[in-house]
């Protein structure tokens, strides 16, 4: 008995993702930094990754004892429970001293103190 394979309609789901803006204000420390930075932000509904390249002003980001906004519209990942930020340098001359992560999303607001300096990568 000869086997043939049916032709079904093969359809795909696609999940049409929501989306929320973020606004992002970061606190540097006495160390800055002239490389990229990336923030991913963890929730109950998955995870989002921004890139942290052009403020809200068009400011150099990342200078010493400073405090600079961005915005960004990502996913969005429903209540916010911890965040990575790591930059893109390799070498101690990279230090940067982070004081603080706020992000507000709708009428919701997250801060996350850091205080430390770091290298490459931090889980916060």
């Amino acid at each position: 008995m000869k086997r043939t394979q049916s032709s079904r309609n093969s359809q795909k789901k696609t999940f049409d993702s929501v989306e929320a803006d973020y606004q992002i204000t970061i606190n540097s420390g006495e160390q800055a930094i002239q490389v990229p930075v990336i923030l991913k932000i963890r929730g109950e509904n998955g995870f989002a990754t921004i890139p942290l390249r052009k403020t809200t002003n068009d400011e150099q980001p990342f200078q010493p004892n400073a405090s600079h906004q961005f915005t960004a519209r990502a996913n969005d990942v429903g209540r916010i429970q911890r965040i990575t930020i790591e930059h893109q340098g390799t070498d101690y001359e990279l230090l940067w001293h982070l004081k603080t992560v706020e992000i507000r999303k709708g009428n919701d607001t997250y801060k996350f103190v850091c205080s430390r300096e770091l290298f490459d990568l931090t889980v916060i």
